[in-house]
């Protein structure tokens, strides 16, 4: 039996991390950036919450919890798990999720959730795909909460804002425009007022300087972000709208402009996650329902 070792991941193991999540996440991206941004770029990463299993130097099991004090201080989650396929069924997991859970009770936490982690996530939720791991956490008292969708959006196609639209923003005093840094507080200070959930993406979308505003006489009235979270795969999202402006059609907008740069920058298709609205993003650029995330949560 490989001995547990409750240690942070050191920068240089990254590469041996994304090694055992090519073995076992086989349906999302992986890359070194990406496994680096899940991992070390979690705004609130906490080397206790991170265990990592080695057996005769290889890395063959890896943990990660999280939890968002701002946000929901009750809740915490389990973020990333991966146990390399030849050693599954060896009580790898089980000790894993056992040392997250006994972790979030020390702390007083209440709710335990999988992977849909605000802020900064890989998948929303579980995809039923990976049964086996499915049946791991069913079996461990997991019960579903909710179900999520990722839509994909062929970027082959037209994007361009038309007449009308821009016609129509002028005429009601709205301005589209990519976000300076100056320009973030004022952001923030509105989504702490409706989307709080939202500062952390949007902040990392305007460091790769694809974040639209939509602003109406001096005042933040929307948003539109890309590449702000999993950076590099063509992610969407989010889009947000003050529901007493959403007559102007700024959503439309927003999600034209943000579609329209990931395909100036090469991207052929765009990741649209965690969609609520299934029917705006068909309409508007043909998405498709791509995948199913099943969520799941149990009492700690």
């Amino acid at each position: 039996m490989p001995t547990i070792e409750f240690k942070p991941v050191e920068p240089g193991n990254i590469g041996k991390i994304r090694g055992l999540f090519e073995l076992t996440y086989l349906y999302e991206p992986v890359s070194d950036a990406l496994v680096r941004e899940k991992i070390f770029g979690d705004p609130f990463f906490d080397e206790s919450l991170t265990n990592v299993v080695r057996s005769d130097g290889q890395i063959v099991g890896f943990s990660m919890g999280v939890t968002r004090p701002d946000y929901k201080p009750e809740k915490g989650w389990l973020k990333l798990m991966a146990i390399h396929p030849k050693f599954q069924g060896q009580s790898l997991g089980k000790q894993l999720l056992e040392q997250t859970e006994n972790t979030f009770r020390q702390r007083g936490l209440k709710i335990i959730s999988l992977f849909d982690t605000p802020y900064n996530y890989y998948t929303p939720g579980l995809d039923p795909r990976y049964t086996r791991a499915l049946v791991f956490f069913q079996d461990r008292g997991f019960e579903r909460s909710g179900e999520t969708e990722n839509l994909l959006c062929s970027l082959d196609q037209n994007f361009e804002i038309t007449t009308a639209d821009e016609t129509r923003l002028n005429e009601n005093g709205i301005d589209i425009h990519l976000a300076e840094l100056t320009e973030m507080e004022r952001l923030n200070n509105w989504l702490d007022t409706i989307w709080p959930a939202w500062k952390a993406e949007a902040t990392a979308a305007q460091r790769q300087n694809l974040l639209y505003l939509a602003v109406k006489e001096g005042a933040v009235v929307g948003f539109g972000a890309g590449e702000g979270n999993n950076v590099g795969t063509g992610w969407f999202g989010p889009v947000g709208v003050d529901p007493a402006v959403r007559r102007y059609k700024i959503g439309k907008v927003l999600t034209l402009k943000v579609l329209g740069e990931l395909k100036k920058r090469g991207f052929s298709m765009a990741t649209i996650p965690w969609v609520g609205p299934i029917a705006f993003y068909q309409r508007l650029c043909k998405a498709v329902v791509d995948r199913v995330f099943w969520r799941f949560e149990k009492p700690l």
